[in-house]
């Protein structure tokens, strides 16, 4: 499986909210938003100022994670894109992480075309991102990230936390590149 990687944005407050909630809730937790991660999907979210109303600037990335079901559903109990009444979330899978600023990282990160104009992709709430983008992201988190095939990367914490790989493959992976 070719997992996708994405950006999620969203104020500080409400990405620690989802991260102790073991949830993923972006775009005003809109079906459709939520409707393109699949289940396996590694997400890492940006924080832009504190609060959704605030101006205290955070401008950093905050957390990473899977997502770790199938389809969004709802906090009313509905599910489905014909459920009107949003928020839905999806479940989400999180790793401890460091706060990392994002102006250090803007030279690395392929996504940032113009240095002067960099807040610029970060206006939508969720971006698909490429796996270099998050394999910088993810490291400068604190996530080690294993190549875990030749087209796929996983953050791990630990080396058992690789129990989907036959015994001891892990040993003949490849690093990824610097």
């Amino acid at each position: 499986m070719e997992r996708t990687y994405w950006l999620a944005v969203a104020p500080q407050e409400e990405i620690e909210a989802a991260v102790t909630g073991g949830y993923c809730q972006i775009g005003e937790g809109r079906w459709e938003t939520l409707a393109k991660l699949d289940e396996g999907d590694w997400i890492v979210f940006y924080a832009p100022r504190l609060s959704r109303k605030g101006r205290r600037p955070v401008q950093a990335f905050l957390a990473i994670g899977e997502i770790a079901d199938v389809a969004p559903w709802s906090l009313h109990g509905r599910h489905g894109p014909d459920a009107t009444r949003p928020p839905f979330r999806r479940r989400l899978r999180t790793m401890n992480a460091t706060p990392a600023a994002v102006r250090p990282l803007l030279d690395a990160l392929g996504f940032v075309r113009d240095a002067d104009n960099w807040g610029k992709f970060f206006r939508q709430g969720l971006r698909h991102i490429s796996r270099q983008d998050f394999v910088t992201i993810a490291e400068a988190l604190g996530v080690r990230v294993l190549k875990i095939g030749p087209i796929d990367y996983a953050p791990v914490t630990e080396l058992e936390d690789l129990i989907d790989l036959p015994e001891n493959d892990w040993q003949d992976q490849p690093k990824p590149s610097a």
